[in-house]
């Protein structure tokens, strides 16, 4: 069904980095940094936030779906990332406990604000302040007429169909339904690819779930006018090796992979570079982890020397000054 929508679809196909272990690499992509153990970097979608959300809106303006996210390392907080467990279950504690109304809440609320008045005053910084924003989005999101965003039992059956009725089919529809009320980043997770055995009946299962989820996620954000103003990456950590292993498995492979963009300004149906005929090596248009990242805040329109500063002063950039966006998918 992808295949139907891949004139709204380009594919990077010469990406390469050396970071091949999980998390080193699972942060490499969500920062544009390699692990420091000195500084926590701030994922993209914090990073966005931050630059294009509305402190006012009255949900979390970053969701992670079916899986956590890095986080906001050194923005603190007040943007990290609001985790949805699981689509299939509601929510969690969006409405108040057994026997207690909306005055009770409040008179609950400022008994607590009362009590830790004189700790938050004693210790003042950055976590006491981050606490205390926790409980205040805590409370709006409670109240906010946009929760019904997260129920996925208004959508018609067909297009509850459409999606999948499995656990990442579901995150890709509340995802649609989200980025419609105003949150500015939704990140869907679809695990299971470490395929190190038996690599081809577990990346058949999982494409039967990706490609009825992207596609419909595609076609809908088109007939609803807002695939232009969304920009849908697919991807993973890194590829995997094109030798088959003895257990019939894929092992790490970060020398050459692919991934696939669609919306947000760039242009369907092209292919950025390649590899060799065996797939052990980029040969054309090598694209690095910083360009990845420099062309989805160019879709976004976040300029790459964008700066934020650590606890000691250190001046963290959006991207790497040399680092360029993929301008060929927007020529």
């Amino acid at each position: 069904r992808l295949a139907e929508q891949m004139d709204h679809v380009s594919l990077v196909r010469s990406m390469a980095s050396k970071e091949g272990n999980h998390q080193r690499a699972r942060y490499y992509l969500h920062t544009g940094y390699v692990p420091s153990g000195t500084v926590a970097h701030p994922d993209m979608g914090s990073l966005l936030c931050q630059q294009k959300a509305d402190p006012a809106f009255d949900l979390p303006s970053y969701m992670a779906i079916a899986g956590p996210a890095p986080g906001p390392g050194i923005l603190g907080v007040a943007y990290a990332p609001f985790s949805v467990a699981n689509p299939l279950v509601p929510v969690e504690n969006l409405s108040y406990a057994q026997g207690i109304d909306r005055p009770r809440f409040d008179r609950r609320q400022n008994l607590r604000s009362l009590l830790g008045r004189a700790f938050s005053e004693s210790r003042s910084g950055p976590e006491t302040r981050g606490h205390e924003a926790v409980y205040a989005k805590a409370r709006t999101l409670m109240h906010s007429p946009r929760v019904s965003a997260f129920n996925l039992d208004e959508e018609p059956a067909a297009v509850r169909d459409a999606y999948g009725r499995n656990q990442f089919g579901q995150g890709v529809l509340m995802a649609r339904r989200l980025i419609e009320t105003g949150v500015k980043v939704v990140e869907v997770q679809l695990n299971g690819w470490d395929t190190h055995q038996d690599n081809f009946t577990k990346v058949k299962s999982n494409c039967d779930m990706l490609d009825p989820a992207f596609s419909t996620l595609i076609r809908e954000l088109r007939e609803r006018d807002l695939l232009e103003s969304t920009l849908v990456v697919c991807m993973g950590e890194f590829g995997r090796t094109p030798k088959i292993n003895e257990n019939e498995g894929r092992d790490h492979f970060a020398k050459a992979w692919s991934l696939a963009l669609a919306g947000g300004g760039v242009k369907g149906g092209r292919v950025i570079g390649g590899t060799t005929g065996d797939g052990t090596e980029v040969a054309s248009r090598p694209v690095a982890v910083p360009e990845l990242l420099s062309t989805i805040f160019h879709a976004t329109g976040i300029p790459g020397d964008t700066v934020n500063y650590s606890t000691g002063g250190r001046p963290i950039y959006a991207v790497d000054s040399d680092a360029k966006p993929i301008a060929e998918l927007f020529a």
